[in-house]
């Protein structure tokens, strides 16, 4: 197919009547996030997603003080969101729960001039979506293009070409495809590889009331406040804080790739099936109440 371009799209702002034609590449937290960002000021723009949205997945995530204003400023509903905001965080012992550290952080709001919250990825994702393609009567939302995989990008001509042989030409091209990104590889002429860390991660969610209906491990789940809590061994640490309202716990459990079941070698997946078995193996050194949340 030709490349199209629409005419006369070379200016931009509220009160011009002539936008940009931008193209979003990848509607994940930062592509939907510059979409609501996009909509707000009113430039011309569309989205392209490479998946269908059919398994909308994901754990917790930090939204700290630096990017909280920037949430504040497209217009994110905290509660919609159903935000979490951090008021204090511990450190202590894997094998004693002896803490070690203990910080309120209900002044970060006054020290960072923005709060620090915590979130499930969905909520989030959801929220920017409603920003993008919701936006207030009067203003144009962004098109959303699902099943949409871009093949490459040429930077010179402003033009988006699609694994289905459709070419699109656009005035600005965000790159927003994640950490193996056909932009970022078209624009510095190079594939970007991720470097390896030599640490594992199991990553999970469990609803806070199924913790406090079971006796081992609901005095660890009874703080009246939001708080950020990590378990640490001599190589390892359980982390978990509250996350959709406080209705869900989330979880991480790091640990050294050498202990993982699939060898130090085993390749990169971000959707691979985690074994409950070798989970608690891995951190039965720990106390028997941080052992039973593993199971």
């Amino acid at each position: 197919m030709p490349a199209t371009k629409r005419p006369g799209t070379h200016q931009f702002g509220k009160s011009s009547g002539i936008v940009l034609d931008i193209g979003i590449v990848g509607a994940g937290i930062a592509g939907l996030t510059a979409a609501a960002a996009a909509t707000l000021i009113r430039l011309g723009h569309s989205v392209y997603e490479r998946s269908r949205f059919a398994n909308k997945l994901g754990a917790a995530v930090n939204v700290g003080p630096n990017a909280a204003p920037v949430l504040d400023a497209i217009g994110f509903d905290r509660k919609k969101a159903r935000l979490v905001e951090v008021m204090e965080g511990k450190q202590f012992d894997g094998a004693t729960l002896k803490v070690n550290y203990s910080g309120k952080y209900d002044d970060f709001a006054s020290r960072f001039h923005a709060p620090w919250y915590f979130s499930h990825r969905v909520d989030l994702h959801n929220e920017l979506k409603r920003l993008a393609l919701e936006p207030p009567a009067g203003v144009t939302p962004a098109t959303l293009h699902l099943s949409s995989p871009v093949a490459s990008v040429d930077c010179e001509a402003g033009l988006l070409k699609f694994q289905d042989g459709t070419e699109l030409q656009k005035d600005l091209i965000v790159g927003a495809d994640g950490l193996h990104s056909v932009v970022a590889r078209s624009v510095l002429g190079t594939d970007i590889p991720a470097g390896v860390v030599n640490e594992c991660a199991y990553r999970f969610l469990i609803p806070t009331s199924k913790l406090l209906n079971n006796l081992v491990t609901k005095p660890l789940f009874q703080e009246d406040v939001a708080t950020f809590h990590v378990a640490t061994g001599s190589d390892r640490r359980l982390v978990w804080y509250p996350c959709r309202d406080g209705q869900v716990q989330n979880f991480v459990a790091l640990h050294p790739s050498s202990v993982y079941k699939k060898g130090p070698a085993a390749k990169e997946d971000w959707h691979g099936r985690g074994n409950v078995d070798d989970l608690v193996e891995t951190f039965s050194g720990f106390h028997p109440s941080l052992v039973e949340i593993c199971r």
